[in-house]
């Protein structure tokens, strides 16, 4: 068990990284700081990714890995609802088109990624 906690630990450093390299190549690079596009990309790609994954798998142990590991540290829910939030404070119509708009277009990234 110590094992499997310690793998899925290491994957979900890895997830983290990149995580933080698109929040770094699209908030500096292209200037989305006043919209947290980073994180609707991550988000939606991620439920893209794990809906593509699901049932693909062959082994429990790698399903733990990717899903909990890598995609678990590469998505963000916590920071969703924070940003949702604090998008609020400055334009309410903004913060409910991230909530909603982040929200459907991760179900049906996870709807895609499922049906292929």
């Amino acid at each position: 068990m110590l094992t499997k906690i310690i793998i899925v630990g290491l994957a979900a450093s890895l997830g983290a990284v990149f995580r933080y390299a698109l929040i770094e190549l699209i908030g500096n690079k292209w200037g989305w700081k006043d919209f947290p596009l980073a994180t609707v990309v991550i988000n939606v790609s991620g439920a893209f990714i794990l809906g593509l994954l699901a049932g693909h798998l062959p082994t429990a142990s790698l399903s733990y890995l990717i899903g909990s590991g890598v995609m678990g540290g590469y998505t963000t829910f916590s920071t969703y609802m924070n940003e949702t939030v604090r998008l609020q404070f400055r334009s309410y119509s903004l913060s409910m088109l991230y909530f909603f708009g982040t929200s459907i277009l991760g179900i049906a990234a996870a709807l895609v990624g499922m049906a292929l």
